[in-house]
């Protein structure tokens, strides 16, 4: 995920430098590079909910696991 941050934070910072000149700018890359920023916007997004996901079932197993030790006339 810090890699994903990384090439987000640089296209950013590319964007911010072409929109101090306009009339420079190629509107249609600029587009290009900000639909890039979105995309690794969602994809941070989707890999946020997927670890947290897995840690959601992490913690959950550990809980039933110390449980069962706690309560051992509860296994069957």
């Amino acid at each position: 995920m810090e890699h994903l941050k990384s090439i987000k934070q640089c296209l950013v910072s590319q964007v911010e430098s072409q929109c101090g000149d306009l009339k420079k700018t190629n509107a249609k890359e600029l587009g290009e590079v900000i639909d890039m920023i979105k995309d690794l916007e969602e994809a941070m997004y989707y890999c946020a909910i997927t670890q947290a996901m897995e840690e959601s079932k992490e913690e959950k197993k550990n809980t039933n696991i110390n449980y069962y030790m706690e309560n051992p006339d509860h296994v069957k």
